[in-house]
């Protein structure tokens, strides 16, 4: 009797509770209902506001929380080929891929305090590096509170993005819809690039990107991606979708011009038969590359003028672009030399066209040092033993990249790299034995130094 009264009392102290939180649900619809209705009351854009603010309220019912940040972000990778591309313009502050990622991982923030994310000494060690130079060359910067806003900017993706992807710690399977929606994106705007036509005279393409060079990025990552889904699946089917999709991401690549990314594609290629331990895939790459030089000729004439083969190949676009980097790069060689321990700060290194420049420039050689440490992180499980190694092809395209670009924050090359970051925890995770995940496949190494991000359980 005493048992059954305790719970019927447990039962009817609980539907109290339950009304309650439902009379405050539905009074927030209702509130939200009103504000929208006197929204589009207004006209114009506050009307279109009020009907997206309005589908999101929908889904989020219908669907729930993490459902509706994973649909999100999912929104986010499609729309980080074009980022800028799809502002009100390229030089916005906030554009709409920010938009759903910043939604996203909000809605994110509750799960990711239920999960534990352990990271490798070594990127540890060269986080605080970065962070540290950065904060002592923004001090001694000639602006340094637009050093330090764009110092922020850099860390909302070395951090913020990364930290947030992995604490979220999303299955492979959503990894690999992430990955897939980066893609379509990418494939989007090829179709955009086919539609509209080269941009200005000099014949070269951007889609749906805001410079033929960040067109050529999205087509870049998405190239390295495709690598990584064509071991995640055993379909026939699948695999001839991804390689016409792998074929339309360097038909983006030399539409834009951009000889970089055209060459970077070829250095992935290259080390496939390394990366799978095939000779049979080196000896296929070996005949196909050989029959690409036979026919560059005619490939290169084919192209059209301002392609990324006409361009190595001496195209007059290429000689001024030459000419303009070389300026940078002095300027920017020069800056470093100024600083060269201390650093500049951040107020004075956009635009160099060489990334790892820019980073020594802003924060000297201490903070270069501490951002090869974490790159290296993310580009050496590729060689290791762990399922989702292919991942780290990602890594490796933004190296190859990052050489002959400007731009630390770019959501096109970001976007892509926090699956790589998630991986690399992952496999540290599994090398620690902090968790099992695929931990079957993997050869345990002993234990490896690692260092507690997250809060217990």
């Amino acid at each position: 009797m005493t048992g059954t009264t305790a719970r019927g009392a447990g039962v009817g102290g609980a539907e109290p509770n339950l009304r309650l939180e439902r009379n405050v649900v539905s009074g927030a619809v209702i509130l939200v209902a009103v504000l929208l209705a006197a929204a589009a009351a207004l006209g114009g854009a506050m009307a279109l506001v009020a009907v997206g603010v309005a589908a999101y309220v929908l889904v989020l019912t219908a669907l729930g929380r993490e459902r509706t940040a994973t649909l999100m972000l999912i929104a986010a990778f499609a729309m980080a080929p074009a980022y800028k591309g799809l502002a009100s313009s390229p030089g916005a502050t906030v554009t709409p891929t920010d938009a759903a990622l910043a939604l996203g991982l909000l809605m994110l923030v509750p799960s990711m305090f239920e999960k534990r994310l352990r990271l490798p000494l070594t990127y540890v060690i060269g986080l605080v590096l970065v962070i540290v130079m950065g904060l002592i060359g923004t001090m001694v910067a000639k602006s340094p509170f637009y050093s330090a806003y764009q110092m922020l900017q850099w860390l909302a993706m070395l951090v913020v993005l990364t930290f947030g992807i992995a604490l979220w710690s999303p299955s492979w399977r959503v990894v690999r819809v992430l990955m897939w929606s980066y893609v379509v994106g990418q494939t989007a705007s090829l179709v955009k690039a086919f539609i509209s036509g080269p941009t200005g005279g000099d014949g070269r393409y951007m889609g749906l990107s805001h410079h033929p060079n960040a067109f050529a990025e999205g087509g870049m990552m998405a190239f390295a991606g495709l690598l990584y889904l064509f071991h995640t699946t055993k379909s026939v089917r699948t695999r001839l979708l991804i390689l016409v999709l792998a074929a339309g991401a360097v038909e983006s690549v030399v539409l834009s011009g951009s000889r970089a990314t055209l060459v970077v594609i070829a250095a992935l290629m290259l080390m496939v038969p390394f990366v799978e331990r095939s000779a049979l895939i080196g000896f296929a790459g070996a005949i196909v590359g050989a029959l690409v030089v036979f026919t560059l000729p005619l490939l290169t004439n084919a192209s059209g003028q301002g392609s990324a083969l006409n361009r190595l190949a001496g195209d007059k676009t290429a000689s001024a672009a030459d000419s303009q980097r070389t300026a940078q790069l002095k300027e920017g060689w020069h800056l470093f030399l100024h600083h060269p321990v201390l650093g500049n700060g951040f107020d004075q290194v956009n635009g160099f066209h060489n990334l790892f420049l820019e980073v020594a420039a802003a924060s000297g050689v201490v903070g270069l040092l501490g951002y090869l440490l974490i790159l290296y992180c993310l580009c050496r499980p590729i060689f290791g033993r762990f399922p989702e190694r292919r991942l780290a092809y990602v890594a490796w395209a933004f190296v190859g990249l990052t050489g002959t670009v400007p731009g630390m924050e770019d959501r096109t090359l970001w976007m892509p790299m926090a699956l790589v970051f998630l991986m690399a925890a992952r496999e540290y995770q599994v090398l620690t034995g902090t968790t099992d995940d695929d931990g079957a496949e993997v050869a345990r190494r002993g234990p490896s130094s690692a260092v507690p991000v997250a809060g217990p359980r």
